[in-house]
């Protein structure tokens, strides 16, 4: 008895194998999209938050600014979470978008809020908002196919690590009674979530071969 399949025989058995994993990922992705509003009713309870504080506490000031741009960060992130829900052709490219999300969320608000390079008003923080802009240009640039974002992501970390090596040797944040640690480790942070953002998306690219 011959141990061989007939030509294309192997490749049918592979195929096969895979549907049934395929169809548990879809059928989640589906349950995940009928319970995306509990993520929506959390971002609005995240903003009550500070609102709410404000009244029992002199210590917590919001301005009107201060809320528009946290509204913005929250909800413009799940928008975007939520076409991934749609239209995510697997749980690697869905894992893809949450990290390249909350590096982006993370990168944003550390450096407008208490600064990786020093303080908030260092304006080198500034080098660091160009990332996630590249990033979400590039997306949108590549159609958000999975090979395209997984190079805009290994780039990112690049630049990630590239903008803080030049502060550390510049001595740019000296101000900060903690430099160099803080942009040395929020460098290292944010740039393994670049890393896993790109990781996933190369195994999402693999298995469509997109």
């Amino acid at each position: 008895m011959p141990l061989t399949g007939r030509p294309g025989q192997t490749g049918d058995l592979e195929m096969r194998s895979r549907e049934p994993a395929v169809t548990d990922q879809t059928d989640l992705i589906r349950r995940m999209r009928r319970l995306s509003f509990i993520l929506w009713l959390g971002a609005a309870g995240l903003l009550l938050v500070p609102l709410i504080a404000m009244q029992y506490s002199d210590e917590v000031q919001w301005t009107a600014f201060d809320f528009v741009f946290a509204g913005g960060m929250l909800f413009g992130s799940l928008a975007v979470f939520e076409l991934a829900l749609w239209r995510a052709p697997s749980l690697a490219y869905l894992g893809g978008v949450i990290f390249a999300l909350g590096t982006s969320f993370v990168l944003i608000w550390v450096s407008g809020a208490v600064g990786i390079i020093g303080s908030e008003d260092n304006p080198a923080n500034l080098w660091f908002l160009g990332i996630p802009l590249l990033v979400a240009i590039w997306a949108v640039a590549g159609m958000f196919r999975a090979r395209v974002l997984m190079l805009v992501m290994f780039a990112a970390a690049l630049a990630q690590v590239a903008i803080g090596a030049w502060a550390v040797i510049g001595n740019v944040g000296a101000e900060d009674p903690n430099w160099p640690m803080d942009a040395i480790g929020a460098t290292v942070v944010l740039s393994i979530g670049w890393l896993l953002a790109g990781g996933l998306f190369r195994v999402a690219a693999h298995r469509s071969g997109a």
